[in-house]
Order: C-alpha cells, then sequence, then structure tokens
C-alpha cells in the first residue's frame, strides 16, 4: 500500500528536490508500467497526456497549460487520473494571462475531483 502523501509541492526548485519529485513519481507507478502519450478524448478532440499509467500522469506547464485546453479538458484529465504530476512551473507574470488563468482552471478541477496536484513551486 502506497504511503500518504507529505509532500506535494516542493520548493525551492533544487537538484535534491527534483530528484525527490522524480522519486515520488516512481514510488507511485511502480505497481504499474508508464506509458507514453496516452490520449484522452474530449468532445472529439484529443489530448495528449505524456507520460502515465492508469492513476498517474505527468505533465510539463507548457504541455498542461501552454495551450489551448478547456476546463473539459482539465475536468476530463482530473476524472481519469488520482494524481497529476505538474513539471517546469515558471514564476507567472502578467504577460502569462493565458497560462495562469488555464493553471487555475486545471487546479480548480484537481480540488473539484479531489486528485492531488504534485508540483515544483518556488
Amino acid at each position: 500500500m502506497p504511503r500518504a502523501l507529505s509532500k506535494v509541492y516542493f520548493s525551492p526548485v533544487t537538484p535534491e528536490n527534483k530528484a525527490e519529485f522524480t522519486k515520488l513519481f516512481d514510488a507511485l507507478t511502480s505497481d504499474e508500467p508508464v506509458e507514453a502519450h496516452k490520449t484522452l478524448t474530449v468532445w472529439g478532440r484529443q489530448i495528449d497526456v505524456p507520460v502515465s499509467n492508469s492513476n498517474v500522469a505527468r505533465f510539463s506547464f507548457p504541455e498542461l497549460c501552454g495551450r489551448a485546453l478547456s476546463a473539459a479538458d482539465y475536468l476530463e484529465i482530473t476524472k481519469t487520473f488520482e494524481t497529476v504530476f505538474l513539471t517546469d512551473v515558471p514564476l507567472l507574470t502578467l504577460n502569462q494571462k493565458d497560462q495562469a488563468r488555464r493553471f487555475i482552471l486545471f487546479i480548480d478541477a484537481a480540488y473539484e475531483a479531489k486528485v492531488s496536484p504534485i508540483l515544483p513551486s518556488f
């Protein structure tokens, strides 16, 4: 039985925290192999999930928030996976309003679905 998540934000982004982040992903996916580029379908559109197994997914921030995804897409992701790892989260500025809005949509969808988002933070 996997241990309860004790840490979901890794701050600051250091080599040690990156290693711990990877170690946690490996631990949560150790019982089932991961696959690359799983596809979810939402309203006839395809969402690429870069790395996942049946319960855990991993996206980079540009893959999850840097492309045109909607609330429905985030709801499908959080309905499909119990835990979502998010890498490469930047310090957002006013020049990244679209990415910030998508990030908020994702966090809201994760909260509603009781999904654990795990990410590095500043």
